[in-house]
């Protein structure tokens, strides 16, 4: 008898009377009644227009044929990423050293004031009123003192289909370092928010996750209004790889644009959702080789927030823990966007109701993020994702220098909370690297100049409120200005520079055989953006970026070597867009291209 997989089956629609472009329209129940008939329903995704089912070869072939069925593909296995790389130190609780204002962190008190979360917490931010998802392999010892005060407000185990969790350490040494409270031995960043608890996966080496469990959870947070999801999992491949060759993935797909628990993340952080996963433990694996030392998916994402680890529990200076995953992306982007202490961590003793320990892993460096985004997201209840992201990079103790180790730095949530009377930002264009840029800043009652670096990046700190021209020069470049506006959001900007003796319209020749552009430029209002992939069987994404390093709109790719896109001068929630200059990029896993795009009305 030939025994049933996993398999991704994709619709054609969402049926007759549904916007077909509609994430939150849920599947055509129709369809999905005549695939089950040949196969078993695993998930339903709206996101996707798919659902996952348990099928035979031939139901799989019989399933293909339908009319409404636009293609079908295996469901991807994964091993998890543990945080086993040493045994645990038993701690006791005990009173800190500094305490804070109200409150005694015991052990917990400097993984909690290196990130500024004590420091928030003296001001009244503890991440009350934030829902937080947390995804993991299961939660035990849920009866422990730290957890008394928790509030739980829905749980789910996706790999069983119930309400009821599976028993797992894991979970439960990641929440506590989140939310645990308990005066004197441990306090998590965000004590006060409330808790969504989901298990995703089968925590042992030998079976693998599977990643529509991932992207179920995902739905299922957004569905339950979750301001934040922590994942402090990562995912590569199987232990072996060579017995589903069609199953995996592989180095190259951690691009942001292959791997569709890296999609699901981005669409989460598109429909409001900050999502912030951990980088991996890689360099610290014993595993497949090809993945020693590389980040995990879904850390890939565009906007997602990748998370590092130090080996400092207190700084600067700060270095990259030795078995913390690094970037880049396979597509070049600067990963970790941020990072947090990874060593010595202060969480619960499983299997106790008292006992604490420290142990070590990006999986305890992602939770301290999360738990500082929430206060912040107290804080400021309007920002979303990109804010939050943007704040968390300003707020690093390397933002003007990000690397690959650790990103934009270790965060500093007090920084954080004032993100927005300051500004980040970056000088690019081809050539324009490996060079200082001068800037400028000037009106609404300030008037500065200092230089980046060598890598284009700046900080400015304490920007007053108001509107202020930023100007960037640099020998052999055109000198550009742009207007920002601080006092709401925080703010990332880009700044294009165009050598003299190549004044093209696109800001970046394009690379390879990448290449997107505009016409007609300027627009009024409409637009027709046109790119060309390097083959016809990879896909990719276009985005649409104002100055402040904003998204303003972006379109999934599907194969096909050539192709455009008509803009409408929209933005993604359908407002119309300002006049003013655009950046349109074009990214694939293999590339990118950039060209600018003016708007006049």
């Amino acid at each position: 008898m030939a025994t049933a997989r996993p398999i991704w089956v994709f619709f054609a629609d969402k049926g007759p009377s549904e916007r077909q472009d509609d994430l939150d329209a849920p599947v055509y129940e129709p369809y999905v009644q005549l695939v089950a008939e040949l196969a078993t329903v695993r998930h339903r995704f709206r996101w996707f227009n798919a659902v996952t089912v348990d099928a035979t070869p031939d139901a799989a072939d019989s399933i293909e044929a339908f009319e409404f069925v636009s293609r079908t593909s295996s469901v991807v296995g994964f091993k998890s990423s543990a945080d086993d790389t040493s045994a645990p130190t038993a701690i006791e609780p005990m009173g800190g050293t500094k305490p804070a204002a109200s409150m005694n962190y015991g052990a917990s008190d400097a993984q909690n004031r290196t990130v500024g979360a004590v420091s928030l917490h003296d001001l009244g931010y503890n991440g009350q009123g934030v829902k937080i998802a947390v995804f993991d392999a299961g939660f035990s010892d849920l009866g422990h003192d730290a957890f008394q005060s928790l509030q739980i407000l829905d749980t789910i185990d996706f790999p069983i289909g119930r309400d009821t969790l599976i028993s797992n350490s894991h979970g439960s040494t990641v929440l506590s370092v989140i939310g645990g409270f308990d005066q004197g031995a441990l306090i998590g960043p965000a004590y006060a928010a409330q808790y969504m608890l989901a298990r995703t996966e089968i925590y042992t080496r030998e079976e693998p996750a599977e990643e529509d469990n991932y992207i179920a959870a995902l739905e299922w947070a957004d569905s339950l209004g979750a301001d934040i999801v922590c994942t402090a999992l990562g995912y590569n491949t199987w232990d072996n790889p060579f017995l589903y060759p069609d199953r995996v993935y592989t180095v190259n797909d951690v691009d942001g644009v292959t791997a569709r628990i890296t999609i699901a993340a981005d669409i989460a952080v598109e429909k409001g959702v900050t999502v912030i996963t951990a980088m991996g433990n890689e360099r610290a694996s014993s595993g497949i080789k090809e993945w020693n030392g590389k980040m995990l998916l879904p850390a890939d994402g565009f906007g997602v927030i990748s998370v590092g680890a130090s080996t400092e529990l207190s700084g600067p200076p700060f270095h990259v823990a030795g078995f913390a995953s690094i970037g880049p992306t396979a597509d070049g982007r600067i990963k970790p966007d941020v990072s947090a202490p990874g060593a010595s961590v202060v969480m619960i003793q499983p299997g106790t109701t008292t006992g604490y320990r420290g142990d070590i892993g990006t999986s305890f460096a992602t939770p301290i993020v999360a738990g500082v985004a929430a206060q912040l997201l107290q804080a400021h209840p309007d920002w979303g994702p990109a804010d939050i992201a943007t704040a968390l990079r300003f707020s690093g103790h390397q933002a003007s220098l990000p690397d690959t180790l650790l990103g934009w730095g270790v965060i500093d949530g007090l920084l954080a909370l004032d993100a927005h009377k300051g500004l980040l930002g970056q000088v690019i264009g081809e050539n324009a690297v490996d060079r200082t840029a001068t800037i400028s800043v000037s009106g609404g009652g300030i008037d500065t100049t200092f230089y980046t670096n060598s890598t284009g990046w700046f900080r400015l700190i304490g920007v007053p409120v108001g509107e202020h021209t930023v100007t960037a020069t640099m020998a052999g470049f055109d000198t550009e200005s742009v207007a920002v506006t601080t006092g709401n959001r925080p703010t990332q900007i880009a700044i294009p520079l165009t050598e003299l003796e190549n004044r093209v319209a696109s800001i970046m020749k394009p690379k390879g055989v990448h290449s997107v552009s505009a016409s007609p430029n300027p627009a009024n209002p409409g637009n027709r953006l046109a790119y060309r992939m390097p083959s016809a069987d990879v896909v990719g994404v276009l985005s649409l970026f104002d100055l402040t390093g904003q998204v303003v709109r972006s379109w999934r790719l599907g194969a096909g070597r050539i192709g455009s896109v008509d803009w409408d001068g929209r933005d993604r929630d359908g407002r119309a867009v300002a006049s003013g200059y655009y950046l349109v990029r074009l990214r694939t896993g293999q590339g990118s291209a950039v060209t600018s795009v003016s708007v006049s009305r």
